[in-house]
């Protein structure tokens, strides 16, 4: 019984990390004080000012946006994608 329990946390924890999708795209503009990225194929994302946003976010970056699956207009997650 020990272990069909310990085998279902371990489902619904890997279940959670599935719950996430995520796009790249190149930046176009960060608006730093609203927390808005801009990218070059017109999609906008406003980032919780609660998810990090890295320092340096200059036009041109590639960057990984990672969305919440549930609402796809939750950013959960920034990071800048090596070129």
């Amino acid at each position: 019984m020990q272990k069909i329990l310990i085998a279902l946390g371990i489902i619904a924890l890997t279940s959670a990390a599935a719950l996430a999708s995520s796009t790249e795209g190149v930046v176009k503009e960060y608006i730093k004080h609203t927390k808005i990225i801009k990218l070059e194929d017109g999609n906008s994302y406003a980032v919780p000012f609660e998810v990090a946003v890295p320092s340096e976010l200059p036009p041109g970056s590639k960057v990984l946006i990672t969305l919440d699956d549930r609402d796809s207009r939750k950013v959960t997650g920034v990071s800048v994608s090596p070129r």
